[in-house]
């Protein structure tokens, strides 16, 4: 922490551009929770808890993360085991259940971060979190997120 005041930064930003509504193109993403809690009776932009962390996507930390986010950033591993037989975790499902969209962080070709389930193919990786159904992805190349969710780049 630096100290710096960056929710009022980006509550003064967002108003001027019409970006403070739910239905405007701007996620707020934030590891901490207190910051989202900060701005959540502040703005009605969208708010993602951004987690790599087993313990925040439990069925009741999911219902906690609902009262002040409007998604959950889960790191990829945590909605689908690496291993090629495991089956997706009920991550996905108890999010939905909580009311959260769902975001699934980082997607990336190199081998050390593809999971092995994936047979090196990038874009499996993004058609299969499309089949389960998370509600977005990001990654470090948005061509191959596209061409596993059936777009073109």
């Amino acid at each position: 922490d630096m100290g710096l005041p960056l929710e009022e930064l980006v509550l003064e930003v967002l108003p001027p551009h019409t970006l403070d509504d739910c239905g405007a193109p701007v996620f707020i993403q934030s590891f901490d929770s207190t910051s989202l809690r900060r701005l959540r009776p502040e703005t009605r932009a969208r708010l993602v808890q951004l987690t790599q962390d087993s313990t925040w996507v439990t069925p009741a930390a999911l219902r906690e993360i609902a009262t002040y986010a409007d998604a959950v950033g889960v790191h990829r591993p945590l909605l689908v085991p690496a291993a090629v037989e495991a089956p997706p975790t009920s991550v996905l499902r108890d999010a939905h259940a909580a009311g959260l969209q769902v975001h699934a962080w980082t997607l990336r070709p190199e081998r050390q971060f593809l999971a092995p389930r994936y047979a090196g193919d990038p874009v499996a990786e993004a058609r299969e979190l499309a089949a389960l159904g998370v509600d977005g992805m990001f990654g470090d190349y948005p061509d191959q997120l596209l061409r596993g969710v059936g777009r073109k780049p």
